[in-house]
């Protein structure tokens, strides 16, 4: 990188990122491993916790490079966190998630040339009706805008979510944490989804329709990223292999088990309580949703 120009544009087209100015060189006496999970580390710490890739692919990380400086299935380890690096770089809400898998990419590329020193069954509602969930709220526009999902036409109120708008017209986009009788907050993370001309993979659930729009919701790179979002919820999961609502979309997306095992250890820890909202939610849910209700609504009809 020492003949790029010292621009903003150069750098984020060789997958770099300048921050404050300030270059840090190092040598090949440096364990890369070391800054790798320096780097990791720090994300977890810092992480405000609202999205899944860096609030959970932040601690796998950290599992997996010492699974690496441990010696352990090297090769392995070191393919799954250049794909945790990739989930939590273009799956990540903000760009701190975004940015420090680079840090966690580069010391994969290290270690792999040798800087290394050291060697289904749940509990189901029983219901007679189970309406449609279209994702988020129905948009109470009169004018409406066209656009183009997976090569279909569509049209739809403006100010109505790529979500909802792909589900109107018979695509059912993966979603968690995504419901119509609530506000779409895009923590999940699932419901990525390519827009022609833009940069990056939005949330559908959070990105309005625009007039002439291109939508894809389903892409070999859209693909990855979902199942390695889905790999760190099942790693986080009390039951990963439950008949949960959270087990269906694993299954819809094409995931049959988490490479994070074992299983992450918090899952025997106390609970925190100091905040109120931890006691209203479900320990055993099946989504990051359990205290707003299941995916889709079901009701019983009365008698």
């Amino acid at each position: 990188m020492f003949d790029l120009p010292f621009d903003y544009e150069a750098f984020a087209a060789a997958d770099g990122l300048i921050g404050h100015a300030g270059i840090v060189v190092f040598d090949d006496t440096v364990d890369m491993a070391k800054m790798a999970r320096f780097a990791m580390e720090f994300c977890a710490a810092e992480s405000c916790g609202k999205c899944t890739p860096c609030r959970i692919g932040s601690t796998r990380g950290l599992e997996v490079i010492d699974r690496i400086i441990a010696g352990e299935d090297v090769a392995a380890n070191r393919a799954l966190v250049e794909d945790l690096c990739e989930t939590m770089k273009f799956g990540s809400l903000c760009a701190l998630g975004g940015f420090y898998p680079l840090s966690g990419t580069i010391g994969a590329a290290a270690l792999s040339r040798g800087f290394r020193r050291s060697a289904r069954r749940g509990d189901r509602v029983m219901t007679l009706i189970r309406d449609i969930d279209r994702g988020t709220p129905a948009s109470p526009a009169a004018e409406s805008v066209t656009l183009t999902i997976d090569g279909a036409s569509v049209t739809v109120p403006a100010g109505t979510s790529i979500m909802r708008a792909a589900s109107l017209a018979g695509t059912d986009i993966p979603k968690l944490c995504a419901t119509d009788n609530m506000k779409a907050f895009g923590s999940c993370r699932i419901c990525l989804v390519e827009i022609e001309g833009r940069a990056g993979t939005p949330a559908s659930c959070t990105t309005p329709v625009a007039q002439d729009m291109v939508v894809r919701t389903s892409s070999e790179r859209i693909d990855r990223l979902r199942k390695g979002v889905m790999e760190l919820y099942l790693s986080d999961h009390p039951a990963p292999e439950e008949a949960t609502e959270m087990r269906e979309m694993a299954d819809m997306i094409g995931v049959a088990q988490s490479r994070y095992l074992p299983i992450a250890g918090h899952l025997g820890a106390p609970c925190d309580i100091s905040n109120p909202i931890s006691t209203s939610i479900r320990p055993n849910a099946s989504s990051v949703r359990a205290a707003c209700g299941p995916a889709t609504k079901s009701r019983a009809r009365s008698p």
